[in-house]
């Protein structure tokens, strides 16, 4: 077993988001829930008890991104665009110009992409790159308007993405 040398502990607030497909998610990125992996377990009976054997599929969360929203709505009509191509609610036409649009397909594979999140050290230098591979957005939360509020706040919205898996880099 090597010693251990850094006894640092993470600061959560020492990220980079990058999602090529939506750079204004990327820039008023505000808040990254990394997500948690299950390994399930196979049960087998036995006269006396159950013996528990570790299971063969890895269950990945969503992941989960807070941005705020600016007043032009652009990070939100991303989402909603690309969200809105790959259910097509009106017409084949909306997938087939989500797969067509330059700025949206020429970067990846037609509508899926990868998304990476950056840690950082203390001194802010770029320490574990999480890959998520083949993410596609699945929830865009609402916008929530209210002229009750005396101070307005940064309204924040969530978009939620599904992945086929991801990976973790340490960069040195």
């Amino acid at each position: 077993m090597e010693p251990i040398t850094n006894l640092s502990l993470l600061n959560p607030s020492n990220f980079r988001f990058d999602l090529i497909k939506a750079p204004y998610i990327t820039f008023f990125a505000q808040n990254i829930v990394l997500p948690s992996i299950n390994l399930g377990a196979s049960d087998v009976s036995t006269p006396f008890t159950s013996i528990s054997y570790p299971g063969d599929h890895l269950e990945f969360d969503p992941l989960n991104v807070t941005f705020m929203v600016d007043e032009d709505l652009n990070g939100y009509i991303e989402i909603f665009n690309w969200m809105r191509g790959l259910g097509f609610p009106d017409s084949f036409d909306e997938y087939k110009a989500l797969v067509s649009n330059e700025d949206f397909s020429s970067r990846t594979e037609e509508t899926t992409t990868d998304i990476a999140v950056y840690t950082m050290t203390g001194s802010r230098n770029i320490n574990i790159k999480y890959t998520f591979r083949d993410a596609y957005p699945i929830g865009l939360s609402p916008i929530v308007l209210n002229a009750a509020v005396q101070t307005p706040p940064v309204l924040t919205c969530q978009a939620t993405f599904k992945y086929t898996t991801f990976d973790i880099e340490t960069i040195k």
